[in-house]
């Protein structure tokens, strides 16, 4: 009766602790949606105020060249005027189809009303011009020219306050997208730091109640502890992606410049698929706890794979100065596997191999990984230009309850779920001997 309430008490931490991260996981998924909506609102507004000058360009150049022509009487002056009346409809129209703000919308219906009795007034005056230019006197030409002065006045003052108030929007979108990227940083943050924080609070009370039970307690204990770093370890990369992409639009924004479209995509992209791999991680996790494997095995290309795995990390590698080496056999046949466990082993081996470089503060700086077949297998090595591994390398690493990470040598808790889950997929993961620099090697079957 003890052992089945002690085992239900560790599986009930263990899924309280995964479900908690799901949850905040799935929050800053939605909050990431939510800031590319943002960003894009900011676009459409950068899109509504060149369109509104433009078509301003469009109504100046129509007044020049009335005006060319009634003083000149030179129908060769009246260019400007019929090169922007074939386009600016279309303009309007445009731009009424960018503008979703009533206000805005509101004003715009008034700008294209009074220029469209500014333009009947100067079609008049050109067929008159056009019929008999001094068959009005002087008074009425006065008259007429003041009037179409007035609304073009009138017309220009709407679109100074409409683009005023476009303005306004987009410094209030902007606003959002800080807001947004706080939230995103702040629930990273949570997840990271508030999560880890959750998971060795069960795991240290569940800790003590094991040590009750001196049958019990070496294989929970391993089981709990494994558990609970292997979520937050597999999770820490994703996190540092998506923390990595809102840093530089938080210093876009600050320095007040907007991004382009194709960086905002870039970022939004990539900050979501780092985010579903995050959640993809925990529900596999929330498998391996129930014993259980949620994902069926698919064919797969694994030189898509390992040129996925090694993008989601170029913000860091950029950043570090670190060059990443591909080298993969265009030959390379599909693998029945499990993607998302895969690109876990690869994510681990990338990890240790970039903390082997920045720690050691090494000179040269690469990571290679390299693809290949072999007497029925595919093997891909993952070599780093870090300090090596030598006589250093512990076996005990590669088993269940290995939990620590020297400073500088680029191992930690990864290799032996990463060994786990190769041998589950009939493979292997070890380490080569007799090479220049350290050198894992993850061997599937084809």
């Amino acid at each position: 009766m003890r052992k089945n309430t002690l085992k239900t008490s560790l599986l009930l931490a263990i899924a309280i602790a995964i479900v908690t991260m799901t949850l905040v996981a799935s929050v800053l998924l939605f909050e990431v949606h939510h800031l590319r909506a943002a960003l894009q609102w900011v676009d459409q507004t950068d899109q509504v105020i060149g369109s509104e000058r433009q078509l301003l360009k469009l109504n100046l150049d129509m007044e020049t060249g009335l005006r060319g022509f009634q003083y000149a009487g030179e129908a060769e002056f009246l260019q400007p005027y019929n090169e922007a009346q074939q386009i600016i409809d279309s303009q309007f129209s445009t731009l009424q189809k960018l503008v979703t703000d009533p206000a805005q919308q509101a004003l715009l219906a008034k700008i294209c009303h009074d220029f469209e009795d500014w333009r009947r007034l100067a079609q008049a005056a050109i067929a008159a011009s056009s019929v008999n230019p001094v068959q009005d006197s002087p008074e009425v030409r006065h008259r007429e020219t003041h009037r179409r002065k007035q609304l073009m006045d009138k017309i220009r003052a709407e679109h100074e306050v409409f683009n005023n108030g476009e303005t306004i929007l987009r410094a209030e979108r902007v606003r959002s997208v800080q807001r947004g990227s706080l939230l995103v940083s702040i629930t990273s943050f949570l997840i990271a730091f508030g999560g880890a924080g959750i998971l060795t609070w069960f795991s240290r009370r569940q800790i003590h109640q094991l040590a009750l039970e001196q049958e019990l307690r070496e294989k929970r204990i391993q089981s709990l502890a494994h558990m609970a770093s292997r979520l937050a370890h597999e999770i820490n990369n994703p996190l540092a992606i998506v923390y990595g992409e809102v840093t530089d639009l938080q210093r876009l924004a600050a320095l007040d410049r907007s991004p382009t479209s194709v960086e905002l995509r870039r970022a939004c992209d990539t900050m979501i698929e780092a985010s579903d791999r995050a959640i993809k991680t925990l529900h596999g996790l929330k498998g391996f706890a129930n014993g259980e494997q949620i994902a069926a095995m698919a064919l797969v290309s694994m030189a898509e794979v390992i040129e996925h795995s090694m993008e989601l990390d170029q913000a860091r590698f950029l950043n570090q100065n670190i060059e990443t080496r591909l080298e993969i056999d265009p030959g390379l046949p599909l693998i029945l596997c499990r993607e998302g466990e895969i690109t876990q082993i690869l994510a681990n081996l990338i990890d240790n191999a970039f903390d082997s470089i920045v720690q050691s503060h090494a000179i040269e700086r690469w990571i290679s990984l390299k693809a290949a077949c072999s007497d029925q297998k595919l093997y891909i090595d993952i070599s780093d230009s870090g300090p090596g591994i030598g006589d250093k390398f512990d076996p005990h690493r590669m088993e269940a309850f290995s939990l620590s990470k020297d400073s500088g040598d680029g191992m930690g808790v990864g290799l032996s779920f990463s060994r786990a889950i190769a041998e589950n997929h009939g493979g292997t993961l070890i380490l080569r001997e007799n090479t220049r620099n350290t050198c894992f090697r993850l061997l599937l079957p084809i």
